[in-house]
């Protein structure tokens, strides 16, 4: 059969997957058609990509509720990864129900025959109609094993406050952003959500575990924003928290540096354990930080600057941290807009002692 005469149920010709993106959903069979792999392949499909899957689980449900779920065994999870990424190839993957703590191992495992393809996790817990759809004893597999593989998770704000393993009380991220929108000036308004970020982000503990701190260190955190400059030639350093009076408006070359790589990429970045990225350069004039977030800040299209905390112990931030860390970020952005910060930012001059070149 020639390729011009391949049978519909063939799919398409391999030089057209070629040309196509390829995203394997890795997830639950959803009988009701609503959810699991049958919702990734329609968005798939919307998006113009071929998509591909990895059942993970089957479950009998409809609208009103899941009646049963049936994992499926870990050698047939990962012979259905092998099978697509060694043939039609996997350019992304998303993953999403995982059930148990064997299962969250498997793909954790599985995820070594698609190296480079970037992760998406939704972090699926509880069905809608109200089902546990992730074991309670799963939990810390899930944060130890998987969340260290994946470059996005898509958590809901009560599945964020559980994967974080830490009391993120939302009624704090309500009183920052009402505290910002009340402000008087655009400093005072962002101060509140750098605030914010220290108090309800990272691991609480992180500086008790094995290596999260060396002798002589203490746990402590900074946070702060760098704001582009109108000559668009530096980053300015604004509603800073702990750093030192002295770096009060630090004024530091644009590609200076990992914000210099957020600047350049226009990407968010965590650095999880600054000693194990060469290239970090501490910047504040405080010891070496050992785990950092950077938040791009946009507004319509256009790169503001950057949201940024960081603490002492290494590990304090994962993966979660950083999704809730992009949340503050499109506040600030919005309540530095909404302040004036524009205007504002060209009153500010800073003095050379400021400038760390």
């Amino acid at each position: 059969m020639s390729e011009n005469e391949r049978s519909p149920m063939l799919g398409p010709a391999m030089s057209d997957l070629e040309r196509t993106p390829r995203v394997l959903s890795i997830a639950g069979s959803d009988s009701g058609g609503g959810a699991g792999i049958q919702a990734d392949l329609k968005a798939f499909a919307s998006c113009g990509v071929h998509g591909m899957t990895a059942i993970t689980a089957v479950t009998a449900q409809n609208t009103r509720a899941v009646t049963a779920v049936y994992p499926l065994p870990p050698e047939a999870i990962v012979e259905q990864v092998r099978a697509v990424a060694g043939d039609i190839g996997v350019d992304a993957v998303k993953i999403g129900m995982l059930g148990t703590a064997e299962t969250i191992e498997t793909v954790a495992g599985a995820l070594d025959l698609v190296l480079g393809a970037p992760v998406v996790l939704d972090p699926v817990m509880i069905s809608e109609s109200g089902a546990r759809l992730l074991d309670e004893d799963a939990l810390e597999t899930l944060r130890a094993k998987l969340l260290p593989k994946v470059t996005v998770v898509t958590p809901n704000i009560p599945e964020a406050r559980i994967l974080a393993g830490e009391d993120a009380d939302p009624v704090t991220l309500a009183e920052a952003i009402r505290a910002a929108n009340g402000a008087w000036d655009v400093e005072s308004a962002l101060g509140h959500l750098t605030a914010a970020t220290r108090e309800v982000l990272g691991d609480k503990e992180a500086h008790l575990r094995p290596g999260g701190l060396k002798a002589g260190e203490r746990q402590f955190t900074v946070s702060g924003i760098f704001l582009i400059t109108p000559d668009r030639q530096h980053n300015l350093l604004v509603a800073e928290h702990e750093v030192p009076p002295e770096q009060h408006r630090l004024c530091i070359p644009l590609d200076l540096g990992h914000p210099g790589w957020v600047v350049q990429h226009q990407r968010p970045l965590i650095l999880a354990n600054t000693d194990e990225a060469p290239d970090f350069r501490q910047i504040l004039k405080t010891s070496r930080m050992g785990s950092a977030l950077f938040g791009p800040m946009f507004w319509r299209g256009q790169l503001l600057g950057q949201l940024i905390t960081a603490a002492q112990a290494r590990n304090t931030y994962g993966p979660i941290d950083l999704d809730i860390f992009m949340g503050f970020a499109h506040v600030a952005a919005a309540v530095y807009m909404a302040h004036g910060g524009p205007e504002w930012l060209r009153t500010l001059v800073p003095t050379r002692s400021t400038f760390l070149d």
